[in-house]
Formats: structure tokens, sequence, C-alpha cells
């Protein structure tokens, strides 16, 4: 025992100056074991402790251990959870949109149809719905902490396993929850009627896509021959949806519509049909000739629609021989079919059938077609002896076209015409003026001169010579000149001295405006040389000789007279300004001197006097050095005697100028005179009497 617990505070001697008594002497095996005992008591119960602590460390790391596994347990789950929780958000979301969406419609069928969609979407929403799993996901969680939170691990264990598993289904299943709740229901709700399909379509494209072409195939596989109205249903559905093209869709129309060209068709001859328009389609046309020609063989009896589909396919298959067509192209014209009506008037138009053309395009304006308005109006611009005509039914036409907001000016003057002569409708001056006024106002260049003319007798008006010149003006400026040139020549001889400026101011623009600039080499026709004569006469009276020779110059050289009065106007004579030479002398003044004829001197700069370097005489004495005191002459006091100033120049007449001025260089007193080219001869020494 000694030698494992050494005595390590063994107590010393004290010093020997110490006044403390000496303890009692104690044997030394009862001092040893009074020191070991409490050391050892001590290391004992540290050791204990230390094992109790290390026990607890262990326990304690243990249940940590078991809490995180179960919450990592549980967090896993929730992650799920969460996933679901935003994708179910987003789906509600898409509901939200489908309610706002749905809620304007307030008229049918729109909305009996959208509420139709909510209801289905919602119903996929419901099915997908795990609210009640997510309440008690929550509540068991919360549970779960708790035990753990206890140290309560195998209960929460429990709990874990019977946590609710919330997860949204994938893909594959989704599409196959949307298939069954929400698209096929919505499908056949859309196919009730062609509205809710065509909603249905336009809403939901892919499905209805998918739907749609079902509906194809079933259409394709029905017996045609046994028409059911659940196909007829069908065919209205797709007739909503397709294209007018759709292959499907026109061989059953072919088929239905059978009856508008047949009567009683039999099963070949249907047969016949559908290949004839399928051939169309293609723009077969020597099939579709060769099909319909096979039904014209049989016994079945035909109705006008396929005469003229028969007509259109001939003409289609040979477009150069327009005569093999026009039979039955002139059948379903007379029978009111507005195409074929407007290719049989062309054709006769094309032929120089100009009567029957008319009456074509006549009953085409009485449908209320406009297309063919434009050659009708021509044919009555025609004289009636070319394309002969019912005056009445012309005007009876022309009323009708005229009431359209853009009807053809022409259509106002031709009735205007009827009117003025009385021709199919009562003699009316004032209703030909109104209807002549209406075409001018829309812009017609014919119109115009009717409306002068109408000023200038008072036809339908009170007579007006102003409006009638301004009227018939801008018909010869537009370059009408078969009616507007005699109005002019009867408004010069009316009234030249109003007619004459306006008329030269016409023949003015028009040189101008002439394509070789300024000058004008067209051939002018005889009343337009009488009036341009009637304008040169009136200018020569009246001493206007340069506007008079102009006129003369635009009449031409075929009226001798007028050529020789041009020569005589236009010859020169010596130009009394200038004598003949070209040129006149002007006196003007100088703009160096300003018409003064001096300038200032450049040596005194106008001063007059220079100053010069020296000394002046004193100023008190007058350069004597004495100046006269009390009768004595004394010595200056101002100079010193010297008699000297004191400056240091000395001022002097200018000797290169009088008062600063000296005579101007550009000039003679003040004037320049100058030779410049003679206004009135313009240098040529010649005037003649046009110039004037």
């Amino acid at each position: 025992m000694r030698e494992r617990f050494p005595v390590m505070d063994r107590p010393t001697d004290p010093p020997p100056s110490s006044p403390t008594p000496a303890a009692p002497a104690r044997p030394e095996g009862k001092r040893r074991r009074g020191a070991r005992g409490p050391a050892v008591i001590g290391v004992i119960a540290l050791s204990a402790l230390m094992a109790v602590g290390t026990w607890f460390r262990h326990r304690g790391a243990e249940r940590a251990e078991a809490a995180r596994a179960i919450l990592a347990e549980v967090a896993a789950r929730r992650a799920v959870l969460d996933h679901y929780r935003a994708r179910f958000q987003n789906l509600q979301w898409n509901a939200a949109k489908l309610h706002a969406w749905a809620d304007p419609y307030r008229t049918e069928p729109m909305q009996s149809w959208a509420r139709e969609r909510v209801r289905r979407f919602d119903a996929l929403v419901g099915r997908i719905d795990r609210g009640a799993d997510e309440r008690r996901f929550d509540a068991m969680d919360k549970k779960i902490a708790s035990l753990c939170a206890a140290g309560e691990f195998d209960a929460a264990r429990e709990w874990v396993a019977q946590l609710p598993e919330v997860t949204f289904p994938d893909p594959a299943e989704f599409r196959q929850l949307q298939v069954e709740t929400y698209l096929n229901p919505l499908t056949e709700f859309s196919r009730r009627t062609p509205d809710y399909y065509r909603a249905f379509q336009s809403a939901e494209p892919a499905a209805a896509a998918a739907d749609i072409a079902e509906l194809r195939r079933e259409l394709v596989a029905a017996d045609i021959a046994a028409v059911t109205p659940q196909t007829m249903f069908k065919l209205e559905l797709l007739t909503a949806v397709a294209p007018e093209n759709d292959p499907v869709l026109a061989d059953w129309s072919a088929i239905t519509s059978a009856g508008d060209y047949f009567e009683n068709p039999d099963a070949e001859t249907l047969a016949h049909w559908r290949r004839a328009q399928q051939a169309v389609r293609r723009r077969d046309w020597s099939t579709a000739v060769e099909q319909m020609q096979s039904i014209l063989l049989t016994t079945v009896r035909t109705r006008q629609p396929f005469r003229a589909a028969f007509g259109w396919a001939r003409l289609s298959n040979r477009p150069d021989q327009p005569a093999e067509a026009y039979p039955f192209l002139q059948e379903a014209a007379s029978s009111g079919d507005r195409q074929a009506r407007a290719w049989v008037a062309q054709e006769d138009d094309r032929q120089g059938r100009s009567a029957q053309a008319l009456r074509w395009l006549e009953a085409a304006v009485a449908d209320g077609e406009t297309e063919g308005i434009p050659r009708l109006l021509a044919l009555y611009a025609m004289d009636s002896s070319a394309v002969p005509r019912d005056a009445g039914r012309e005007a009876e036409t022309l009323h009708r076209i005229i009431t359209a907001l853009d009807a053809p000016p022409l259509a106002s003057l031709l009735l205007g015409r009827l009117y003025e002569s009385g021709e199919g409708v009562a003699v009316s001056a004032a209703q030909a003026f109104v209807h002549y006024r209406r075409a001018a106002e829309k812009g017609l260049v014919e119109a115009w001169p009717e409306v002068a003319r109408c000023h200038l007798r008072g036809v339908g008006t009170p007579a007006n010579d102003a409006q009638a010149l301004a009227w018939a003006g801008r018909a010869f400026a537009a370059g009408e000149r078969e009616k507007s040139v005699p109005i002019l020549m009867e408004l010069m001889q009316r009234d030249p001295d109003r007619a004459s400026g306006a008329i030269a101011q016409l023949f003015e623009n028009e040189q101008t405006a002439a394509p070789a600039g300024f000058q004008d080499n067209r051939v002018a026709g005889p009343g337009i040389q009488q009036l341009q004569l009637m304008l040169a006469h009136h200018f020569d009276k009246q001493d206007r000789y340069g506007q008079a020779a102009r006129a003369y110059a635009q009449a031409g050289d075929h009226n001798h007279a007028a050529a020789t009065r041009l020569t005589e106007l236009t010859t020169g004579h010596r130009c009394p300004t200038c004598g003949g030479v070209g040129k006149v002398r002007t006196s003007l003044p100088c703009p160096t001197c300003g018409g003064k004829g001096t300038v200032n001197c450049s040596h005194c700069d106008g001063r007059g006097y220079i100053y010069e370097p020296g000394t002046p005489p004193c100023t008190t004495c007058g350069g004597s050095g004495t100046v006269m005191q009390d009768g004595h002459a004394m010595t200056c006091a101002a100079c010193g005697g010297t008699g000297k100033g004191k400056g240091s120049v000395i001022k002097k007449d200018c000797v290169y100028c009088v008062g600063g001025r000296v005579p101007c260089p550009d000039c003679t007193n003040g004037r320049i005179v100058q030779e410049k080219e003679c206004p009135d001869c313009h240098g040529t020494g010649l005037r003649a009497l046009a110039d004037d």
C-alpha cells in the first residue's frame, strides 16, 4: 500500500524559533492510514461520476439520432406533400381563370357551353383535391414532433407509419383523369349543337382536332345509300368546324345536295356525281366532264343547276371553245344564276352581240349587282343606232344605279341627257341640269361642258355667263375640246372683254404645260384656231399688241391674214429710246462720295490741318522773349526770355486739301455716267409693236 499510494503532503518540522509547542508524538502506522482514506474515496466518486456522465451522453446521442431519423422521414413525406400543393394550386389557378373567362357570357349558346366547361373542369379539380389528407398530415406532423420531444420514439414511429401519402398524379395518370373527367364529357356535350361544337374547337383545339378526325372517320364509314338523321347531324357538326374545301364535307355535300341537281337520283347517278365533284376539286376537268356526260346519258332527269355545273366544267376543260358551254350557261343565266349571267353578258359583248349583252347587264342591275355597271354605262353612252335599247328601261336602270352612294357620275350624265331629250321620261330641263351638275361635281369631265351650256343658254337654270365661262374653262383645261370650244367662242362673241382674259390664260397655261416646255407643236383643230383668231383680233383692236401677237402665233400660219398681221406686229423698227444703238446712257449718284463730288482728305483725315515735330513760340510773349510791364520791357517769365513754348509739335494747314475735302476720284461732280442695255429693245436696237 505504501508503494501504490505514496504520501505526497507529509508535514515538515517547525523552525526552532517557533513558540508553538510540538504536537504529541503518534504512532507511524496510524498517521499513514489517516492520510490515504479521503483520497481514495474522492477518486472512486470521480470515476463513478464520469461513468454516469458517459452513459447519459450515449443515451442522449441515441435519442437525438432517433428523433432526427423520424423527423427526416416526416420531412421527406412533407416534400412530396409540398409538390402536390404547388401543382394543385396551379390547377386551382387555371380553374379561377376559367371562371373569369366564363362569367361575361350572358347569351346562349355560349353561356350554357361555358358553364358546362367550368363545371367539368371543377370536377377534374375535385378528383385531385386531397384537402382532408393535407389537414390530417399537418395534425399528425405536430403529434410526431411532440412525441419526439418527449422521447416516445416508438409511438412516434407508429404515427409516422400512419401518415397519409399526398401525391399529385403523374403525367399519365393526370392525362387519364383529364380525359375521363373533363375532355370526354365536354366533347359529348359539345356534340349537341353546331354552336357548341364551334366553341369547343375554339377553346380546346387539340381535343377538338382529335374529335373532328374521329367525326370525319365516322362519316367516311357511313353508308351513303342509307343516310340517317344521326349521319346528317354529324355532317352538320363537321360543316360547322371544317374548312370549305374539306374533302369529306365536299363528298357529303355533293350527295346531300343531289336533290337540287337531279330528280330521284339512283345509286349509279350519285356515284358518278360524287366522282365528278372529286374531279372538280382536283381541277381534273376532263374527268369531271366525262362523269357528268355519263349522267346525261342515263334516264335520270337533271335540273338546271346540274346543267350549269356541266357548262362550267366544259368551259374549264376547253376555255378556247366557249361555244360548247354557252347554251348551258345561257340557260343558267336565264334562271337567275348571277355568275353565269355575268359570263354570258361578257361573251355576248365580246362576240359583238351588244343588244343581248345590254339586256343581261340590265337584269343584273335589277337584281342588285354592281359588277357590270361600268360596261353597261359604256353601252348606254354609245349611239342608240349602234346599240338598240329600250329608253324606258334605260331610264329605270339609271335611276336604280344613281341611288347608290358610290354611283358612277356617268349614270347621272346619261340620265340628264334622257331628261333633256325626253326619251323614256318626261322632258324636264330642271331635272337634266340637276343630274348634269351632280355628275360635274363628282369630277366627270364630260359633264362640265354640259353644265356650261346650261348656264350659257339658261337650260334648267338662270343664264349665267360667268358660270358658263368657269365650267367651259375647266373642261378646256382638262382636255375636252369638242363641246367646250364652241361655248368659249360664243362667250367671246357675247362679252369679249370678260371672256378674253380667262381664255388667254387657258392658252398660256396650255403652252406652259406642254411636254416640249413652253412651246406646243400639237396641231390645233379648226375650232381652236378660230377661237385663237377671235382672241387675237380682240387684243389687236384694243392695241394690246403683245397679247395679240401671241394669239396670232398660237393660231399658226394657216390663215394668211393672221400671218401677215403677226409679221407686222413682230417686225422690228429703230428703237426710239436708244436711237437704234441698243444702249442708253444714265447718270447715277456716285456711291463713293454719295453725290457730293468730294471725299475726306486721306492726309489730314478731313481735319484741314496737320501736326509736325518742333517747338512752337511762347504763347505769353509770342516768341519775343520779353513782355511790356508798366511801359518797360521785361524778360518773359513764362519762357525765361527764350521765346519758345513748351509743346513738341507745330499745327500747320494741310497743303493737299481745302477744308479737309478733296475731289472724288470716281466721279465728276458727284455723278457717274453708265451705259446699259436698252430696256425697250433689249439691246437689239429694234422695237416692234408687239413689244409694247
